[in-house]
């Protein structure tokens, strides 16, 4: 429908002419698009449905503890839709060491799995910045997060073992020969350097001799300790580095810190121990370091330190093997088959300024009449255009007393000029 104002008529472009998908994003249905002309800066504070973004993200994980799915999904889109999309991947991952870890034994490989197809779409450039927002219209990351919610509301909690406190007294080499068991270095016989300080060798070697036999407070103990130690004298001296091992998908500028002599032990200790029979374990083990070296940096260490703890309570308790990563199907198809409705309910809290798209999507034409012969009229006022530009030439050719052709040569050659010497 063409709407005529005055001296213009304006006609709205066809949608089979304007739908062109915008950064090759999947199409998706009308009912679940979210249309709105928010900027990232206008979700600072709050989220898509005016929810302050700290409280939505409270009762997110208020919902996940509580196993109610759908405030879950509720509460995860309203921060998603609100450009809060690494942060809240994170979180969630966040929250299954923290809260489920064991108790859902197969969960690891799941997050890999996922954390992969995930960081795939979201790390392209195209979506940085203020196009982080166009992945609220993407299907494969709306379903990524859904899965990953609806799994962690499904799956049973239990809250992950916490490093002992470590006391500066336990510093004192007294007290430090005091908590020795190990009878030998075998464990860590061919993991050691000789760039590796020698009070981490013997921490290192207790730590695995406490794998090795599952006593799960001890090894913990041991872990912190060497944590504790390095941070201490980090802070004295500046640095406190081992020998250098070299970690694939890791900067070298990092191949000296000591977290990868602690994994080379936790990796060791599960080649002895699942070398017969449970490889499932092995495999979730692996999961667990490639999310904890996935672009890594020093900074990174204590947020994915439960991923290390997860990985030794696979090497030190009791986990049933049979335990399904999802033990309720029918709930989960359930949760994500109403996942678009929950989408639907969230588009009443958008914000369009449509007056604005219309006139963006638009033709413009003239509305003025036109004389019958308004072609030729046109084409003799252009001939008169020209005809004047040569009288003008002729002039200027009389003045400086060459022909037209000569001065058109000069005028090329003056062009040419100004652009190599510009």
């Amino acid at each position: 429908m063409s709407i005529s104002m005055s001296k213009y008529t304006m006609t709205p472009i066809k949608s089979s002419e304007s739908n062109i998908p915008i950064a090759n994003i999947p199409i998706i249905s009308d009912n679940c698009r979210i249309v709105d002309s928010r900027l990232l800066t206008d979700f600072k504070v709050q989220t898509f449905g005016g929810y302050n973004i700290s409280q939505a993200s409270n009762a997110l994980e208020k919902a996940i503890m509580e196993d109610k799915i759908e405030p879950a999904l509720h509460w995860g889109l309203q921060l998603f839709f609100s450009g809060i999309v690494n942060s809240l991947w994170s979180k969630l991952i966040s929250l299954a060491s923290k809260q489920i870890n064991i108790y859902n034994p197969k969960l690891p490989e799941f997050i890999y799995n996922k954390n992969q197809q995930w960081q795939h779409i979201v790390d392209n450039p195209k979506f940085a910045k203020d196009n982080i927002l166009l992945l609220r219209n993407h299907p494969t990351v709306r379903l990524l997060l859904a899965e990953m919610i609806s799994i962690l509301v499904l799956s049973k909690k239990r809250k992950i073992n916490q490093l002992p406190k470590i006391k500066k007294e336990e510093f004192i080499i007294e007290h430090f020969k005091s908590k020795l068991e190990a009878k030998d270095n075998r464990l860590v016989d061919n993991i050691i350097s000789d760039g590796d300080p020698s009070e981490i060798r013997i921490a290192i070697n207790e730590m695995a001799y406490h794998l090795y036999h599952s006593h799960i407070n001890k090894a913990l103990y041991w872990l912190n300790w060497i944590i504790e130690w390095e941070k201490i004298n980090s802070k004295k001296y500046g640095k406190y580095e081992c020998a250098v091992r070299s970690i694939e998908g890791v900067d070298s500028k990092y191949s000296k810190d000591v977290i990868w002599l602690i994994w080379a032990v936790i990796h060791k200790i599960r080649q002895l121990k699942f070398a017969i029979g449970v490889s499932e374990w092995e495999k979730q083990i692996q999961c667990l370091y490639k999310l904890y070296i996935h672009k890594f940096t020093p900074a990174v260490r204590g947020k994915r330190q439960n991923y290390m703890i997860w990985s030794i309570l696979y090497l030190t308790e009791t986990i049933d093997y049979a335990i399904p990563l999802v033990d309720r199907p029918p709930i989960l198809f359930q949760s994500l088959l109403g996942f678009d409705k929950i989408v639907s309910n969230l588009k009443s809290q958008q914000v369009s300024n449509v007056v604005r798209q219309e006139l963006l999507n638009v033709v413009v034409e003239d509305n003025y009449m036109k004389p019958e012969k308004h072609k030729e009229m046109a084409a003799n006022a252009r001939k008169k255009e020209i005809e004047k530009m040569m009288l003008q030439k002729e002039l200027m050719a009389k003045q400086k007393k060459i022909n037209v052709e000569s001065l058109d040569k000069l005028t090329e050659v003056s062009k040419i000029d100004k652009y190599l010497f510009a």
